[in-house]
């Protein structure tokens, strides 16, 4: 997804800015520096990877450059926060602005998986957090999520998952994970 190696040439004032922070904890111990440098480190790759995915050429494909694409940004921001939506591609190329076929079209060259393949995994991640829950039912999860049944929810989990839910949670639990 990243390359190795992200270089920023010209680094905006909010980046230096961060960096002058971090110079700061390092110099000298104080209480919560370790708090504190985690915090900017987390901000720190933030920016860097605005300044890639600006740097990125127009249309680039793969998670990044489908970040460059206003429209395509849209329609996954949808989709991450709404996945519970019965969303189809003709309803989320509306939203955007684009036609069915058009839509399509660039968030799978972009993306590289179509948008309702790109949904159902973005649901199954989103249930994973759910699920790891014990106060969660499976049913609770699957309505969550976007699936008017559990039966539809256990297939579609299955299928990506090679097991089901029941049996994930298990092992989450037999982990001794706690959520």
């Amino acid at each position: 997804l990243l390359p190795p190696v992200l270089r920023v040439t010209r680094p905006s004032p909010t980046l230096k800015a961060t960096l002058t922070l971090v110079e700061a904890e390092l110099d000298g111990y104080r209480p919560g520096v370790s708090a504190m440098l985690t915090r900017l480190t987390d901000l720190v790759f933030i920016h860097v990877l605005r300044a890639h995915v600006a740097s990125l050429p127009a249309h680039a494909e793969g998670l990044l450059g489908a970040l460059g694409d206003a429209q395509v940004a849209d329609a996954m921001t949808l989709i991450h926060r709404r996945p519970d939506e019965a969303w189809t591609v003709g309803a989320l190329a509306e939203a955007v602005g684009l036609s069915r076929s058009a839509f399509a079209e660039r968030f799978n060259r972009l993306v590289g998986t179509p948008p309702l393949q790109y949904l159902t995994r973005w649901r199954v991640h989103v249930a994973l957090d759910r699920l790891a829950d014990p106060r969660q039912s499976t049913a609770q999860v699957a309505e969550a999520v976007g699936y008017g049944s559990e039966d539809a929810f256990v297939r579609v989990f299955r299928r990506v998952m090679g097991q089901t839910p029941a049996a994930w949670r298990r092992g989450w639990q037999a982990a001794g994970i706690e959520a």
